[in-house]
């Protein structure tokens, strides 16, 4: 990005301030080469059978949309009775066992598979590193290893709601 100049009484177009030389220059001016920025390790990518999952959401959704409309429209009344009964007990089954069997930080590291994951910083619920390899990401949330932690969540919840106004 190129730094421009306007003028300040009236409306004058964009142009190149005169400190910059001219983006042909550039690379021949440079002669030190600039440090290459670390990249974010990221995960493993999924596997094929993850991918195919993932398309078959949309056609099992228009499926079951015909299905329970066929349901309603055609169907025996008792067999709707039963199936609304069935899709409100799995509903009130899945909160029951959210509520029983909360979930836990994983705390194992992608790069090495061991079990070492910490927060990178304790005022925060971004960022993890594993303290077996030296793995980083800043942008992973860590928000589970700080609830496993036992440390009341308000005053990291604060400091982050004002870090953000700044």
């Amino acid at each position: 990005m190129q730094p421009f100049d306007r003028d300040s009484g009236r409306r004058a177009p964009l142009r190149r301030s005169q400190s910059e030389p001219p983006p042909s220059l550039v690379p021949l001016l440079r002669t030190s080469p600039q440090p290459v920025p670390q990249a974010v390790t990221r995960p493993k990518p999924r596997s094929r059978r993850h991918a195919l999952a993932g398309w078959l959401v949309a056609p099992l959704a228009l499926v079951s949309v015909a299905a329970g409309v066929w349901l309603v429209v055609e169907g025996p009344q008792g067999l709707f009775g039963v199936v609304f009964g069935g899709a409100l007990a799995l509903g009130l089954v899945w909160v029951l066992a959210c509520s029983l069997f909360p979930a836990t930080a994983d705390r194992t590291c992608p790069e090495c598979k061991r079990p070492g994951l910490v927060r990178l910083d304790r005022r925060t619920t971004r960022g993890v590193r594993c303290a077996r390899c030296g793995f980083r990401d800043a942008t992973a949330s860590s928000f589970l290893l700080a609830e496993d932690e036992g440390v009341p969540l308000e005053s990291t919840v604060f400091h982050e709601r004002d870090r953000g106004r700044e």
